[in-house]
């Protein structure tokens, strides 16, 4: 989260062309992709960043990371 928010802060969110890969994780997490767009949301109002889908990917695999760490759907 550090470095996403340094990024926005200095305009240098990240883009590339992994769309492929960013609507497969969408459809294979869909829970995943639900929490990282209510954070890119929250980033939206609190910082006025808008993330790029390279840095939602990047979102949704540390939310899916951090889930199956934790095991989230208990």
């Amino acid at each position: 989260m550090h470095y996403l928010l340094k990024r926005g802060r200095n305009n240098h969110l990240l883009e590339s062309s992994n769309g492929e890969i960013f609507y497969s994780v969408r459809e294979d997490y869909p829970d995943t992709y639900k929490c990282a767009v209510k954070v890119k949301e929250y980033i939206s109002k609190a910082a006025q960043i808008d993330l790029t889908e390279e840095e939602l990917l990047y979102l949704m695999l540390h939310i899916n990371r951090l889930c199956s760490r934790e095991d989230c759907n208990q």
